[in-house]
C-alpha cells in the first residue's frame, strides 16, 4: 500500500512538474521581454538625451561663430565708416553751398533786370521751399553723431538711422536742384524770347530802312 502511495506521489509530481514548466517558460518570456523593452527604451532615451545635447553644443558653436564673424565684419567696416560718414556729411554740406551759390546769382540776375519771368515769384517760393528743407536735411546730417561701436547692440539700429539721414538729405538736395533748374530754365526761355522779338524788330527796321533807300533811289 505504502509502495503504491509513494509511485502514485511520484506520478503526481510528475504530471504537476510537466503541468507547470511551460506557464514557468512563458513567465520567463514575458519577463525577459518586458527588461528588453526597458533596456530599449532607456537606450532611446539615452541617444534622445545626446542628440539634443550635441545639437545644443553646434547651436552654441554656430552662435559664437556668427559672433565672431559678426565682429570681425564690424571691426573691418569700422575703419571704412570712420572715413566715410565725415564725408558724406561734408560732401552734402559742398552741394548744398554750391546751390546757394547759383541761387543768389540768379535772384542777382532778376533784381538788376538782366533776367525776368512772368511766374518769378512762384517759381522762387517752390526754390525757396526746397532750400530751406535741403538746408535742415544738411544740418541734421552734419549733426548727427555716429559712434561705431561693435560692441553696442544697438550699433544697427544708429547705422540705419544715418543711412536714413543721408537719404533726406540727398532727397532734399535733389529737390532743391529740381526746383533751381526749373526756376533758371523759365528765365533763360524768357531771355531767348526777348532776344528773338528783339532780333525780329531789328530785322524789321533794317528792311524798311533799305525799303525807303530803293523808294528815294528811284526818286
Amino acid at each position: 500500500m505504502m509502495r503504491k502511495t509513494i509511485a502514485l506521489s511520484a506520478t503526481l509530481v510528475l504530471v504537476l512538474a510537466t503541468a507547470s514548466a511551460p506557464v514557468l517558460a512563458q513567465r520567463g518570456n514575458a519577463q525577459r521581454g518586458q527588461e528588453a523593452r526597458v533596456a530599449a527604451q532607456e537606450r532611446s532615451e539615452a541617444a534622445r538625451a545626446d542628440a539634443e545635447a550635441r545639437t545644443e553644443q553646434i547651436r552654441e558653436e554656430v552662435e559664437e561663430r556668427r559672433q565672431q564673424i559678426n565682429q570681425e565684419v564690424c571691426e573691418r567696416r569700422s575703419e571704412k565708416l570712420s572715413q566715410v560718414i565725415p564725408r558724406l556729411a561734408t560732401g552734402a554740406t559742398s552741394v548744398l553751398g554750391a546751390y546757394d551759390t547759383v541761387y543768389d546769382r540768379v535772384v542777382g540776375f532778376y533784381g538788376a533786370g538782366q533776367l525776368t519771368v512772368d511766374n518769378y515769384d512762384e517759381l522762387k517760393g517752390s526754390v525757396d521751399a526746397s532750400q530751406l528743407s535741403a538746408t535742415g536735411a544738411v544740418v541734421a546730417l552734419e549733426s548727427f553723431e555716429f559712434e561705431l561701436d561693435c560692441d553696442n547692440p544697438n550699433v544697427a539700429e544708429q547705422l540705419a538711422s544715418f543711412r536714413e539721414a543721408v537719404t533726406q538729405a540727398r532727397e532734399e538736395l535733389s529737390s532743391y536742384r529740381s526746383a533751381l533748374v526749373e526756376l533758371i530754365s523759365a528765365l533763360r526761355a524768357e531771355a531767348a524770347e526777348a532776344q528773338q522779338e528783339n532780333a525780329d524788330s531789328g530785322e524789321d527796321e533794317d528792311t524798311n530802312g533799305e525799303e525807303e533807300e530803293g523808294v528815294n533811289d528811284e526818286e
